[in-house]
């Protein structure tokens, strides 16, 4: 397949060569490096079409790759995606985290949320028909909520009349939330997304297929549930979690510079973002790497607030 994929966008004059290696692998889609690019592929259109058009949008004002192009290629009977942008030359920063000092540390995280400061000061007031739906953050959530919710229903490690009485609370809590200023999040600030030189200087944030258009507060909730998973994996014994010192140093500095997005556990903006991603963890219960005793702490750590979870 992606030999085909190659020949055509070489063809077609979108790459200078057909020489390609995979980099990774995932289950949502493959990574290749071809020459100068890199090159994203998935049969699923959102994911790449939305990374696309945050790209093109923070283009200049943050260090990220640079867009060149989306395109689509059937082959055979399946419709493959692409997104094609500049290679940026640096490693994920887990390569080279232990490696620094600790005042090396400090002036790469300082870096590190300056970039994300950047980010989070692009106002997405003036955006374009061209963004797909579902890239509001509420509006996201409702849709991961109610697609999650029957599924999560049948977990027989709960009573279904539980969830529904969370969901429920979700409906009460929504319009208690005040209005915040819409900015882009990049919804997944970690250790692989973060690319460094061997030395440890900051070179740019990559991955944006999982940003949204939405209150600055959702990437520091989103740290603070990395932080938590990864405790809880170290707790259990199942991964050295590395990554434990470096969410954490990265989550005090971002509260220490964007102060105005200070959220207790028992707040409905971290309320209502914590029942979405119970209700989610749940609904995974069929998944070889499910484990019902982490979704119970995560409920006992952000849901125990209310008689009503």
């Amino acid at each position: 397949m992606i030999s085909q994929l190659i020949t055509h966008l070489y063809k077609t004059g979108l790459i200078k060569t057909q020489n390609y290696e995979r980099i990774n692998e995932s289950t949502n889609h493959e990574v290749y490096t071809v020459g100068e690019l890199i090159l994203k592929v998935d049969t699923n259109k959102l994911p790449l079409y939305k990374e696309y058009e945050i790209l093109k949008k923070i283009s200049g004002k943050i260090k990220s790759p640079e867009p060149l192009f989306f395109c689509e290629k059937e082959i055979g009977n399946q419709t493959f995606f692409v997104l094609g942008m500049e290679k940026l030359y640096g490693k994920p920063l887990d390569y080279v985290w232990k490696s620094l000092g600790e005042t090396q540390k400090r002036n790469l995280l300082t870096e590190i949320v300056q970039e994300v400061e950047k980010l989070h000061s692009i106002s997405t007031q003036e955006t374009t028909q061209n963004f797909p739906k579902n890239i509001q953050y509420f509006e996201f959530l409702d849709n991961k909520i109610t697609s999650k919710l029957e599924l999560a229903k049948q977990n027989p490690n709960v009573k279904a009349q539980d969830i529904i009485r969370i969901f429920e609370l979700y409906g009460e809590l929504i319009p208690q939330i005040s209005k915040h200023e819409s900015v882009i999040i990049h919804n997944d600030l970690r250790y692989k997304n973060i690319l460094v030189s061997e030395e440890g200087i900051f070179v740019g944030i990559i991955d944006f297929e999982e940003s949204l258009f939405g209150p600055r507060y959702v990437d520091h909730f989103r740290i603070m549930d990395h932080l938590f998973f990864e405790k809880n994996y170290f707790e259990r014994g199942e991964e050295k979690c590395e990554e434990i010192g470096f969410l954490s140093d990265l989550f005090s500095f971002l509260q220490k510079n964007e102060e105005e997005v200070h959220f207790t556990i028992n707040s409905p903006e971290r309320l209502v973002y914590s029942i979405v991603t119970y209700i989610s963890l749940l609904s995974s219960f069929s998944q070889p790497r499910y484990n019902h005793q982490e979704v119970d702490d995560y409920k006992k750590m952000y849901l125990t607030y209310s008689k009503k979870a």
